[in-house]
């Protein structure tokens, strides 16, 4: 499932108007829109409450069917995993792991985790592209 692919509905909230100001003069900040920002946090905000103990679940079989049984498994997927982001996380770490190559006493180690980061990150844009 895909972004386009999820149904959404338009829902009139009301945000305080101190948050809105804060978020629009910190949009550069944002991974995307204040709208998105918002999107994200509900829906992470969603995923973390039925994780919790909020609603009355006996276990993490009973959560992952819940999330089944409503299509969030789905939802929670394609919103709070953000590929595109992960890809250049992943990039940077990739590139900061690459100073430490020159110091002996942490080379084999550095080397052997940027390998696991770059097998990741092939992953993850192998997945992109499908």
């Amino acid at each position: 499932m895909n972004k386009e692919e999820i149904e959404y509905i338009e829902l009139k909230l009301r945000v305080p108007k101190a948050i809105v100001d804060f978020l629009r003069a910190h949009e550069t900040d944002l991974e995307g829109s204040v709208e998105e920002y918002l999107e994200y946090s509900i829906v992470a905000g969603v995923n973390a409450d039925i994780d919790s103990d909020i609603f009355p679940f006996e276990d993490y079989d009973e959560i992952e069917s819940v999330k089944r049984h409503w299509g969030l498994d789905k939802v929670f997927d394609e919103v709070l995993v953000k590929p595109s982001k992960t890809v250049e996380a992943l990039e940077r770490n990739i590139k900061e792991m690459e100073k430490f190559v020159k110091i002996e006493s942490v080379r084999d180690l550095v080397t052997s985790e940027i390998q696991k980061l770059r097998i990741e990150l092939q992953s993850l844009r192998d997945k992109s592209n499908a």
